[in-house]
């Protein structure tokens, strides 16, 4: 009798949840009826149990004297196992933790992100899987991460641009709900991890390869090297090989190489060392989606082997995107290698980066527009609305950046005003004169406003506090 009494009770929610779009009142976090909903969603359950319980931490940690940036030490790695279950039925499941065999382990990821109450995590299996369901081996992989800005379209958006402009890998996603020892843990994507693998991701010779990122973040990295060119707040760090299989000899090679290839930008012949197509490529993504976090890492070069020229790797970290600027976005003008390139006597970027766009720009946003809509009008919408809504309900905090205000149609026409904005201010500011001539100008100059700190110390713009740009005083929130 309680059963069925049960089973009534939880078709009466899923009804009333279904056909309004408004969650229904749960009493925590760890409600069986919340449990229940989410199991009988579009949207998959990721459902975690760690070993004993035991949850994930990580100790904040602040950078040295001149280094940017806030991170996260001694993240726990913790033995778990996971299911993945889409409308009531198990899809996928790990098994129990058992080392090398089966389950996972998770962690705390991210460097700002990693502090924030709403954690993300980085997930290794023990045994390589696809958690995105896609029933092709060649997908299968232990490195997947789950970002926290589920509650927002900015992850999707950022990923169908790369996938659009023709990046050679994009990481591919999935909106999940996440429920870990017993409770419920919010709306997730559930994305690729940034990793070398030839079949499915980025695809370098295992020997002659590499992969480095320019990253603000190396003071909190076991080992790094430096630019000759870039800003020296950045730093090389390795994404392959890991550093635990790098020898004295290895790590002298590579970082004698970049700094082989940065002398090719400094005598303007640049085009024969560095894949100008893919350089072009990355900045104008970064330029449609108005993602101004400047210097917050993520620019990965790719050496796929010898003989390769270095690539721009892929696009990642979009939590700063979709925020309106009448200017380019920051990388144009300092801290990398674009300006260097853009103020070359070499016009073989200035071409490529003018060309890309006149050839293709208006059909990446076009593209994306339509995968948007395609989202927000699909029977999984209704769902992530229902997530979203679930959030909301139960307190769950969201980043003050970001236009998520709990609403897809809202998200979803800001996102298509937004885009379509913004490609007409880059058709308005794509100079032919400038970008097609042969000459050296000095068009990217860094023109960018300065900021400082009350003592009149120059910070970096993120830095959080009061700080005075353009004789102006701007609060900027931690």
């Amino acid at each position: 009798m309680k059963q069925n009494l049960r089973f009534i009770i939880l078709l009466i929610v899923v009804m009333i949840s279904g056909l309004t779009n408004i969650a229904v009142a749960f009493t925590s976090l760890s409600d069986p009826l919340l449990y229940e909903t989410l199991v009988n969603m579009k949207i998959p359950l990721v459902v975690i149990n760690t070993v004993d319980g035991e949850e994930p931490t990580c100790e904040v940690v602040t950078p040295p004297p001149g280094a940017w940036g806030s991170g996260i030490q001694n993240a726990t790695k913790v033995p778990a196992s996971m299911k993945i279950i889409v409308n009531g039925s198990t899809l996928y499941d790990s098994g129990e933790y058992v080392k090398k065999e089966s389950g996972l382990t998770i962690k705390i990821r991210g460097n700002t992100s990693g502090k924030k109450a709403k954690k993300p995590y980085k997930l290794k299996l023990q045994k390589k899987a696809d958690l995105l369901l896609r029933n092709d081996k060649k997908f299968e992989d232990k490195d997947w991460v789950l970002l926290r800005t589920g509650r927002s379209l900015i992850n999707p958006i950022g990923f169908w641009v790369s996938e659009l402009i023709g990046q050679e890998w994009t990481p591919s996603h999935q909106f999940v709900n996440v429920y870990m020892n017993g409770t419920y843990r919010g709306l997730y994507v559930l994305c690729e991890h940034i990793s070398v693998n030839r079949k499915c991701r980025i695809n370098v010779d295992e020997e002659d390869g590499y992969v480095v990122e320019a990253d603000p973040y190396w003071w909190n990295e076991d080992l790094c090297f430096s630019s000759s060119l870039t800003t020296p707040e950045l730093k090389f760090t390795y994404k392959y090989p890991d550093t635990e299989d790098l020898t004295d000899e290895w790590h002298q090679a590579i970082s004698e190489d970049v700094l082989a290839h940065e002398t090719k930008i400094s005598d303007d012949t640049y085009d024969e060392a560095y894949d100008c197509e893919s350089f072009a490529k990355w900045l104008l993504a970064w330029d449609l989606l108005c993602n101004d976090d400047t210097a917050g890492g993520n620019m990965y070069l790719v050496k796929k082997d010898t003989n390769s020229k270095i690539c721009m790797g892929p696009i990642w970290d979009f939590d700063y995107a979709l925020h309106w600027s009448d200017d380019w976005v920051g990388l144009h003008y300092k801290y990398f290698y674009f300006h260097l390139m853009f103020d070359s006597t070499n016009d073989r970027f200035r071409k490529t980066f003018y060309s890309l766009w006149q050839d293709h720009g208006w059909e990446v946003v076009n593209g994306v527009i339509d995968k948007i809509n395609t989202f927000a009008d699909s029977p999984e919408a209704i769902d992530y609305q229902r997530s979203i809504n679930l959030e909301n309900e139960l307190g769950f905090p969201y980043d003050w950046w970001q236009p998520y205000l709990g609403d897809l149609d809202f998200m979803r026409q800001y996102s298509v005003d937004f885009l379509t904005k913004r490609a007409k201010w880059i058709d308005s500011k794509m100079d032919e004169e400038y970008f097609l001539s042969n000459v050296e100008m000095d068009f990217y100059d860094n023109k960018k406003e300065e900021a400082f700190d009350m003592l009149g110390r120059s910070v970096h713009k993120d830095t959080p506090g009061l700080q005075i740009r353009g004789g102006k005083k701007i609060f900027v929130k931690p």
